[in-house]
């Protein structure tokens, strides 16, 4: 393979995947510089394949193709969900450093938030006064197991996991849409100088809890 033939990879495979989980039979063809089917001139021709997204892997992130091969077809693994763009780069010289100046094809796939898993605090609660709504209310995010959002509706609870003599009002069970639950009204109530937990939690799950903060006689504050 070289410059004066133009010859490139085409490549191609499932437009999506899950995270986490191997997206299997991506298939780079050589072509001609026309986009006709070809095969490979050199005795071996070494390619590298990378990535947008942050620790995803590929079976070998260096290949090594011989003289007259026509496809090459690997796996693909990402953590992280949304559009990933896999490229494919000419590797010159004898290093296995990549020349950003020779990409010969890339491959766009969209990966999916997998199952949820967990629960993650979006935004701190902070507190007021001993039995007032929280200044700020908590936003949690229904997550998998990598840390993406996903799309569960499940139900979210709150109580205080310790801290003596505090109560928690307002409406402390709703139900996230699209893997994001906002309460609004909560209030938090207890006694100056005692540290409070706070717990959400849904079934299945792992829970969530906030920092320890101290109420005193002006305010609560709680934490992520």
């Amino acid at each position: 393979m070289n410059a004066a033939t133009a010859i490139g990879m085409k490549l191609s495979g499932p437009a999506t995947g899950t995270s986490n989980v191997a997206v299997e039979n991506i298939t780079a063809t050589v072509v001609d510089e026309y986009g006709n089917n070809a095969s490979l001139a050199n005795p071996t021709t070494r390619f590298q394949l990378t990535t947008t997204a942050a620790n995803a892997t590929f079976d070998s992130a260096v290949v090594r193709l011989t003289q007259g091969t026509t496809s090459y077809t690997f796996k693909y693994t990402s953590p992280l969900a949304g559009l990933n763009t896999i490229n494919m780069k000419w590797l010159v010289g004898t290093s296995d450093s990549v020349n950003a100046a020779k990409t010969i094809g890339k491959h766009d796939v969209t990966i999916n938030a997998g199952p949820a898993a967990k629960l993650f605090i979006r935004t701190q609660p902070v507190g007021d006064s001993s039995g007032k709504l929280l200044k700020t209310q908590p936003v949690i995010e229904i997550q998998d197991a990598q840390g993406n959002l996903t799309s569960s509706n499940a139900t979210i609870a709150v109580v205080i996991k310790s801290g003596a003599n505090g109560s928690i009002g307002g409406t402390t069970s709703i139900t996230a849409s699209n893997g994001i639950a906002t309460y609004s009204n909560l209030t938090l109530s207890g006694i100056s100088t005692e540290d409070y937990i706070l717990e959400f939690s849904a079934a299945g799950l792992t829970s969530a809890q906030s920092n320890s903060n101290v109420i005193n006689s002006a305010a609560i504050v709680t934490g992520k």
